[in-house]
């Protein structure tokens, strides 16, 4: 996403990408593999937010010559903690099999 003057402009990739993310998740809500109650335009919405969150201070440190607060290690392991929230309990025990 870039800011252009008081507009926000979204790249081609970053639609694209968006798309992709929506369809995976639509189909899982679709299959009953998504907890209920979660729409997948919030689901995605979230999990790009807090991989943009993480990958923007990661550039930052690195763009001021400082070490990152936390490693990529780091933002797996929160991603693996946030994903089983996300689906429904078979699922979930199915994935840690």
């Amino acid at each position: 996403i870039r800011r252009q003057d008081r507009m926000v402009l979204m790249t081609r990739g970053f639609l694209e990408f968006t798309h992709r993310v929506d369809t995976v998740l639509t189909a899982m809500a679709e299959r009953g593999e998504l907890r209920p109650g979660l729409r997948p335009e919030v689901v995605r919405s979230a999990l790009i937010g807090m991989a943009e969150g993480m990958l923007r201070d990661e550039l930052l440190a690195r763009r001021l010559g400082t070490e990152s607060a936390f490693s990529s290690s780091d933002m797996w392991q929160v991603i693996d903690v946030m994903l089983p929230a996300l689906v429904t309990e078979d699922k979930h025990k199915a994935a840690a099999r």
